[in-house]
């Protein structure tokens, strides 16, 4: 075999290895990475307002403060049944409950 035939075959080869590698679809791993790192993406867009809000901003305390921070929302509390020791506060929005002692 002479080396112009050698060297053709390889680099022939070579390209068909590199094309089907690279030009095709990509391997479910990568395609899971990429997913991964999609994600992270979107959570830290969507976080950094939240951020800015947690380091700037004070909520009122009749405020629900996930609504606040979380949300960029602002729902006043509205009480709701306690005891004798705590009075209860839900926010009308996401439900969450407040307990403040009496």
């Amino acid at each position: 075999m002479s080396i112009i035939k050698d060297t053709l075959e390889y680099r022939d080869r070579m390209l068909r290895q590199l094309k089907n590698k690279y030009r095709n679809n990509k391997p479910a791993a990568v395609l899971e990475a990429e997913e991964v790192i999609a994600k992270y993406n979107e959570e830290k867009a969507n976080a950094n307002p939240q951020i800015a809000r947690l380091e700037t901003e004070e909520c009122p305390p009749s405020i629900c403060r996930e609504c606040f921070y979380m949300r960029d929302l602002s729902f006043h509390l509205k009480p709701i049944q306690g005891d004798s020791d705590y009075d209860y506060f839900e926010c009308p929005e996401c439900k969450r409950t407040y307990k403040e002692m009496s």
